[in-house]
């Protein structure tokens, strides 16, 4: 599942991990780009995040400290609320 993987991209970005260096982003913005994609295409594209194993992946992010993830995890998560409840999906 791409988006699976997208948000595992995007977690090894925030967490500092070497995917960053691999594909040459600079690593202060390289997590918060990500998120802000995620956030862009769950606004476009809801309903391929309606995945039990993407929206548990999303929820896990929210306990990183990084104090810009929050805030873009909600929105994902508001925007996914929208189309459809996530209560009856996980």
């Amino acid at each position: 599942m791409f988006l699976q993987i997208l948000v595992g991209y995007v977690e090894d970005c925030l967490k500092g991990g070497n995917l960053v260096e691999e594909v040459g982003l600079h690593p202060n913005s390289a997590g918060e780009r990500g998120l802000k994609l995620l956030m862009m295409l769950s606004f476009v594209f809801p309903a391929h995040f309606l995945h039990e194993d993407v929206i548990r992946h999303l929820l896990c992010l929210l306990d990183l400290d990084d104090e810009i993830v929050a805030p873009l995890v909600l929105s994902v998560l508001t925007f996914l609320g929208k189309y459809k409840p996530i209560g009856k999906l996980v």
